[in-house]
């Protein structure tokens, strides 16, 4: 478990909730809590604020890249080293954790909403390169 979790300084960017605690996530809870649970405390989030009338596909997807593009602002101008010493200190610890949930919100909605939260088996890397070079013979 992450050091950073068990700190009570873990807080969201604005201070005053934890980012994980705001959906009822402890440390303990967050490694035993299912996608399928993780979608439903989200789905309940959202209708009891009334926002599932505005999700559709189109602007749940442009919301996920937004908050990605978010995620990625953070490192905009620092690459390698310079990251890596960004990465390690608190302030952008806790404004990950905070891009990171609503990345996680946004793509899960968009899941649930198309009701494709059945993940196709996976496929090794190399069954499917066998495959595409079988095809392309």
């Amino acid at each position: 478990m992450p050091r950073q979790w068990e700190d009570s300084a873990f807080l969201a960017t604005n201070g005053s909730i934890s980012t994980w605690a705001m959906w009822g996530l402890t440390p303990m809870l967050w490694q035993r809590t299912t996608l399928s649970e993780l979608i439903a405390m989200f789905r309940d989030f959202s209708h009891q604020r009334g926002r599932e009338k505005n999700y559709s596909p189109d602007r749940l997807a442009k919301s996920v890249a937004i908050e990605a593009s978010e995620l990625l602002e953070l490192f905009q101008w620092k690459d390698g080293t310079d990251a890596w010493a960004l990465a390690r200190e608190q302030d952008t610890k806790l404004q990950v954790a905070h891009e990171v949930v609503d990345i996680l919100y946004y793509l899960l909605m968009l899941v649930d909403e198309l009701g494709t939260f059945s993940p196709p088996p996976c496929r090794s890397s190399k069954t499917s390169d066998a495959a595409i070079h079988q095809a392309a013979t």
